[in-house]
């Protein structure tokens, strides 16, 4: 039988192999992650592109959903962008869910309900200063 295909029966046999010489184990962010957010980011303006238009035309939509829809969208792809940039990292659920939260007292004016009904939805109510600060 060749070396090939012989088996390593202790771990004394086995060879080490650093993440350097080993092609598949990078200690780097995946590059997969970087088009991820790029995608998050183009779903982002493409999705108030057709709100806009759908809403300018006469059509129906409302502003609850889709304002939720881009608050989370900028929010996850903020949290990941620092994440990637190597910064400390930061949790990317609660700046999803205070974004969320931002966009919609934007678009509505009423900041107070933005607040409370973010932290009922989620149940995020240790995030009820962020939330205010925020909003």
């Amino acid at each position: 039988m060749s070396k090939l295909f012989q088996q390593k029966n202790t771990i004394e046999e086995a060879e080490y192999v650093s993440p350097k010489e080993h092609p598949r184990k990078s200690t780097k962010p995946s590059a997969i992650f970087g088009w991820v957010v790029l995608g998050v980011l183009l779903a982002m303006l493409l999705k108030t592109i057709a709100v806009a238009v759908t809403i300018g035309s006469g059509g129906n939509g409302g502003n609850f959903a889709p304002s939720l829809f881009v608050g989370a969208f900028l929010g996850f792809a903020f949290a990941a962008t620092l994440n990637l940039l190597g910064m400390p990292k930061v949790p990317v659920s609660n700046f999803t869910i205070v974004a969320m939260a931002g966009i919609l007292s934007g678009v509505f004016y009423a900041p107070l309900t933005a607040i409370f009904l973010i932290a009922e939805i989620t149940g995020g109510y240790s995030l009820m200063v962020p939330l205010m600060l925020v909003s």
